[in-house]
């Protein structure tokens, strides 16, 4: 028994030991360069700093946030307190804040009472009692739509005064669906299922519709939004639509001293100009003609066109007004009265401003202005601002008269002066009404990201990209939130998405007689539930079932397989292009079609979505801009159309044909 508890205790003590002298694995530590944590001790502040954890430690931007924080002056004393620790370094900014004197009449203490609010405040602790910045507070928590109720009392006490913002809060509710009513005309209101909703919100949106039915030609249009409960904090929001008669431009007449025709002086009206669809026939049929819808806006906008249009030609002086306008019914009549002023030549151009080299550009040799290469010079010098980050980019033109004993006709210099705003980053870009699809597959699509600098043509190709996919309804400039930190140099992009419906429908014929032209196709399709990810996302694919039929000799050319009725049902599974995808979507699975028909629908949908952007440049980024012209009888206005690219006509062509061989319908 006892050489047994010798052996057992041995056996004990060499556990132990192997235990005690085994190496622990432990996760390898972060270099006591890296910043393991920030923290500003003693004090608040809203200052951003630009140490930030996980980082390397970096003694600049130490420097530049010890000034930040002075800079912000509520700091008697400044200290950074450095610690270097196993897994990373330890920062701390200790501060002292100032102390606040509170005199008789000042504030003593600010406070929101029955909700919270992120509104910066301009009423503050130890400054005197303004009204001014209370009712800019009051204004500002009312701007937040956070509240439906504020009420303002203020305390006095022997030490100072007590301001309290006392809310009420809204109560949350969200759109269980939209829709507009009896009609929607063409509309979708540009606010996704799901959002949060109110009074205020539902009424600004109804404005909104108010404001397209109004550009259609439905001056008089009333529309009163309604908020129905469904549920506990979900609600139907219905716009609820008198349009009235739609009013047709059907005559326009052009009076005064035009100078030109009055059929050339017609073709620079766009907006309000009839649209002749087919010619008359004398005496057997008068035509088919589009008459443009009527509104205000369209008008304004033909003026400055017309206006434009007179600058174009050296007529610097053009004065153009609406002279006359009648309704009879659903037709309006307008007259615009023109006085174009003298003609002047041009003997110098001189381009210049802050941030752009000047520049002299060389007039005509018979003195005619040319708007083309100073519009040329002036779009191309904008798009150099939007490379370095510009977001503001303003023109202003003038002409200053000289004499010249060679021309009988009055001669101008002209100066036209360029404004640049300041440069901006890209902070955030915020998507909002996703919610079939992953984030990562809406952001693929985008060329300009967080951290670049803020490129508005960058931007803009962004979206044409994002409407390529026909993943959501479309998204137009206009619609795009840019909000700007004019301190600190950043932009927070905010893009509104509103997703198609998970369904469609198609049916399409030929071009031609059947006997001859063939396919004639009908298709249901349904979007797949979001599970997923990457290119086995499947809210990106569709299923369809579909119904073909050739009934030509191109039917034997083709790589199908149909029965002898001519007629073909067809299974399909489907990813529609997506540019962010490239080569793992615009594909298609059809067994019944065989492989020669998926190769052939990806080889066509590959080649049209690479190569139109291509082919059509990128003019259709470049929006147009326009240039105002101080002149002694009034402001003007001179629109500059992006250049056109050369062998204009044949890109169109080859970009139509391509969109030609690939509008074979996806089955």
């Amino acid at each position: 028994m006892r050489i047994l508890a010798v052996l057992v205790a041995g056996l004990c003590a060499s556990v132990l030991f192997a235990a005690e002298e085994a190496p622990l694995v432990a996760p390898a530590p972060h270099s006591v360069n890296t910043v393991k944590s920030v923290s500003v001790q003693g004090g608040t502040s809203h200052v951003r700093l630009s140490t930030k954890a996980g980082d390397p430690l970096d003694q600049a931007n130490l420097n530049k946030d010890v000034r930040a924080l002075w800079a912000s002056g509520q700091f008697s004393d400044v200290q950074v307190i450095t610690k270097d620790e196993k897994d990373g370094t330890s920062v701390v900014f200790s501060v002292t804040p100032k102390p606040i004197v509170i005199r008789p009449g000042s504030v003593k203490s600010v406070a929101v009472q029955g909700g919270s609010t992120n509104v910066r405040l301009s009423t503050k602790v130890g400054e005197p009692v303004d009204q001014a910045s209370i009712g800019k507070d009051v204004r500002a928590l009312w701007a937040s739509g956070q509240f439906t109720d504020i009420q303002v009392k203020t305390n006095e006490e022997r030490d100072g005064t007590a301001v309290i913002f006392d809310v009420t809060p809204k109560k949350q509710l969200f759109i269980h669906d939209m829709r507009i009513e009896p009609n929607s005309y063409g509309m979708t209101p540009n606010l996704p299922i799901g959002s949060p909703i109110d009074e205020v919100q539902a009424q600004h949106i109804a404005g909104q519709i108010r404001g397209k039915l109004v550009e259609k030609g439905y001056k008089d249009a009333i529309v009163d939004p309604e908020l129905t409960p469904y549920g506990k904090n979900k609600v139907d929001l219905v716009f609820h639509v008198k349009a009235g008669d739609s009013i047709q431009v059907k005559n326009v007449k052009i009076d005064g001293d035009t100078v030109f025709p009055e059929k050339d002086v017609k073709r620079a009206l766009q907006s309000i100009r009839e649209k002749r669809i087919l010619p008359p026939i004398p005496g057997v049929y008068h035509g088919f003609v589009i008459h443009a819808a009527y509104s205000e806006a369209a008008v304004q906008s033909d003026l400055a066109k017309l206006q434009s249009f007179y600058i174009e030609r050296g007529y610097f002086d053009a004065k153009v007004s609406v002279e006359d306008s009648q309704f009879k019914g659903e037709d309006a009549s307008l007259k615009f009265f023109v006085n174009a002023g003298p003609h002047y030549k041009v003997r110098e151009i001189d381009v210049e401003g802050n941030g752009v080299e000047p520049e002299k550009l060389a007039p005509a040799p018979s003195g005619l202005f040319q708007a083309r290469p100073l519009c040329s010079c002036l779009i191309a010098m904008r798009r150099e601002a939007e490379k370095k980050g510009i977001f503001d980019f303003n023109t202003r033109m003038s002409y200053r008269p000289v004499d010249d004993a060679q021309s009988p006709e009055r001669t101008v210099d002209l100066a036209a002066e360029v404004e640049e705003g300041r440069v901006y980053t890209v902070n955030r870009i915020e998507f909002t009404g996703v919610r079939h699809y992953k984030e990562a597959t809406v952001r693929r699509n985008f060329v300009l990201d967080e951290g670049d600098l803020l490129d508005s043509t960058k931007l803009r190709k962004s979206l044409a990209r994002l409407n390529q996919t026909n993943l959501f309804e479309q998204v137009e400039e206009s619609q795009v939130a840019i909000n700007t930190d004019e301190h600190t140099g950043t932009a927070d992009i905010v893009i509104p998405l509103i997703e198609r419906k998970r369904g469609m429908w198609n049916l399409s014929g030929p071009v031609g007689p059947i006997s001859f032209a063939g396919p004639l196709q009908g298709m249901i399709a349904t979007r797949l539930p979001p599970w997923g990810q990457g290119i086995f996302e499947m809210s990106t694919y569709y299923l369809s079932l579909s119904v073909i039929g050739y009934f030509s000799p191109i039917a034997k050319i083709l790589p199908l397989s149909l029965s002898k009725q001519g007629l073909l049902p067809v299974l399909s599974l489907f990813r529609p292009y997506n540019p962010g995808d490239g080569w793992k979507s615009g594909f298609l699975i059809a067994p019944q079609l065989g492989w020669q028909s998926s190769i052939y629908t990806y080889g066509t949908t590959q080649a049209a979505s690479r190569l139109i952007p291509l082919i059509t440049g990128n003019q259709r980024y470049t929006p147009q801009l326009a240039v105002s012209f101080d002149r002694p009888v009034g402001d003007g206005i001179l629109l500059c159309d992006p250049p056109k690219p050369r062998f204009h006509t044949a890109r169109m062509g080859a970009a139509m044909l391509l969109q030609f061989l690939a509008s074979s319908p996806m089955l």
